[in-house]
């Protein structure tokens, strides 16, 4: 075999690697995609999917510290619903949701893209519900409590709620 013959052997070789692995990376990045989309559509889909959705996040996302930044939104859009809107039927379901949701959200809020904004949605929502009887049932306390680990102030937790 000529040197001509080598170069073009080793030339095509070379692409086909090439191929290979772009190919591979792209599908690696369109399941992760479709992963995230499926593991979001839990979330929205009833209590007990919500619990599915929430261990998915804390046993695949959270660990790898992937895609936080789309995950937290939904989560805090989450906790506002179960907090002040949830099904009466689903109560029990729902409470359990709601404390794994905050749990989850205080180990996920520093990956956020916009931190400020989540930590300010979610201290409004607890003020709501502080006054609001809607949704879930939570005591004053636990509120309070939540309020203050997402960086709000005691002090005016107790003056907007009346504790």
């Amino acid at each position: 075999m000529s040197a001509l013959s080598w170069i073009v052997a080793i030339g095509g070789w070379f692409v086909a690697l090439l191929q290979f692995f772009f190919s591979y990376r792209e599908r690696k990045v369109q399941h992760a995609e479709d992963y995230l989309e499926r593991t979001l559509k839990y979330l929205i889909s009833g209590p007990h999917q919500r619990a599915v959705g929430l261990s998915l996040i804390e046993s695949v996302w959270l660990p790898k510290k992937e895609r936080l930044d789309v995950i937290v939104p939904v989560l805090v859009s989450q906790f506002n619903h179960i907090m002040l809107e949830a099904d009466e039927s689903a109560l029990a379901q729902e409470e359990r949701n709601v404390v794994r949701l905050m749990l989850l959200l205080r180990r996920c809020l520093p990956f956020s893209r916009d931190q400020r904004h989540e930590t300010a949605e979610l201290q409004e929502c607890i003020l709501r519900k502080a006054n609001h009887h809607g949704g879930v049932p939570i005591t004053i306390q636990t509120l309070r409590l939540w309020y203050e680990g997402v960086g709000g102030d005691p002090t005016y937790f107790d003056a907007e709620s009346g504790a």
